[in-house]
């Protein structure tokens, strides 16, 4: 094959790729996704007081078909958890816990023991919680209040701890927070269909979604 000829090829090629780039939404859906140039995706979903988004990765398939995939794959929040001298004396456990969340009046956290909540409290009033009840695991989840409807409709977990002991404990529980992963969208190798400027995806089984490519001086 001759050189002009390879290039024509690769110039098709990624003039190809770069077609399906752009903005995608529709007046009659709460969708945005934008695909760039550089194989980066955007996602956006907002309905009244819902809120979702992503950022990842997206590449092609086959003939009409794409691939997402986001870059966060576990919304969980880590735990650092140091199991101290035991609860001398006393069957209960004790735990303090710290995170270091913006606001912490605004948010409310479920304490959930052995798979079943516990205990709901104020994120700054975590510093002494007693568990009067065998203690086999422990993870906790963080919400909003209705001060802010957004992150009201959604909760970030951590990770689960199994202690040692199922009495007596005294844990310092330190969480990582990570405040991009409220509403975050998870896309985890999600097909979707380009094919004559509109992007089709299903949103649940059954259930298409529309979207149509725009400019981006559009405005949604």
């Amino acid at each position: 094959m001759k050189p002009y000829v390879l290039l024509f090829v690769f110039l098709y090629g990624c003039a190809g790729a770069r077609d399906v780039t752009g903005i995608y939404w529709s007046d009659k859906s709460p969708y945005k996704l934008t695909l760039n140039n550089d194989s980066v995706f955007t996602f956006e979903y907002t309905f009244q007081f819902k809120y979702e988004h992503a950022t990842g990765t997206w590449h092609k398939e086959g003939k009409n078909k794409y691939i997402l995939n986001s870059f966060v794959k576990n919304r969980k929040l880590s735990i650092n958890v140091s199991e101290v001298a035991g609860n001398v004396g006393s069957a209960d456990n004790l735990v303090s816990t710290r995170i270091r969340i913006p606001d912490q009046t605004y948010y409310k956290c479920g304490i959930f023991v052995d798979d079943a909540l516990y205990e709901t409290r104020s994120c700054d009033s975590l510093s002494s919680i007693v568990i009067t009840k065998p203690l086999r695991s422990i993870y906790f989840g963080f919400s909003a209040d209705e001060r802010m409807p957004g992150r009201f409709l959604d909760t970030l977990y951590t990770q689960t701890f199994h202690p040692r002991m199922e009495y007596s404990n005294n844990l310092n529980v330190e969480i990582a927070y990570v405040d991009s992963f409220f509403n975050y969208r998870i896309f985890d190798s999600e097909l979707i269909h380009i094919a004559n400027k509109k992007l089709m995806f299903y949103e649940k089984p059954g259930v298409k979604t529309l979207l149509s490519k725009h400019s981006r001086n559009s405005n949604n």
